[in-house]
C-alpha cells in the first residue's frame, strides 16, 4: 500500500512509520517542511 503522511517527522509520526514498516507491505513517503532520516 503506498501511504503519504503529512507532517510525519514529529514525535508521533515517527513512531507511525516505525510500527508501518514492521508491518511491511508499505510504501512511505513522508511530506514535512524539515523531514527527519526515516529509522532502518
Amino acid at each position: 500500500m503506498k501511504i503519504t503522511l503529512i507532517g510525519a517527522s514529529g514525535f508521533v509520526g515517527t513512531r507511525l512509520i516505525e510500527l508501518l514498516k514492521q508491518q511491511g507491505n508499505h510504501t512511505l513517503l513522508n511530506v514535512d517542511k524539515k523531514p527527519k532520516p526515516f529509522l532502518s
